[in-house]
């Protein structure tokens, strides 16, 4: 157990050293969700939850490519395989 202040903050410090890049996504976010709400005052958790069920396509793919990347088969045509699929399927839902 911590026996004074000074070693309390020296925890905490050390701890915030660490996650720096984490804190400051999190603080990103809440400055992002900031401006979002000035902006939109009815933007609200169903509005979240639509953005995300939006989102998980192109997570999916840039998961799969980050994979094929850092692993070192360098493979770019993701996006167009994307981009042929989304006009794919525009046209055929068109009729």
């Amino acid at each position: 157990m911590p026996r004074d202040r000074a070693e309390i903050i020296e925890r905490a410090a050390s701890w915030a050293r660490r996650n720096v890049w984490t804190l400051g996504l999190i603080g990103l976010l809440v400055v992002f969700a900031a401006i979002t709400r000035l902006l939109q005052p009815n933007y609200g958790a169903a509005a979240i939850q639509g953005l995300a069920i939006s989102i998980v396509p192109i997570a999916f793919a840039a998961v799969a490519q980050a994979i094929v990347v850092i692993s070192g088969g360098i493979d770019l045509s993701v996006g167009s395989m994307m981009a042929l699929a989304s006009v794919t399927s525009a046209v055929l839902m068109k009729e």
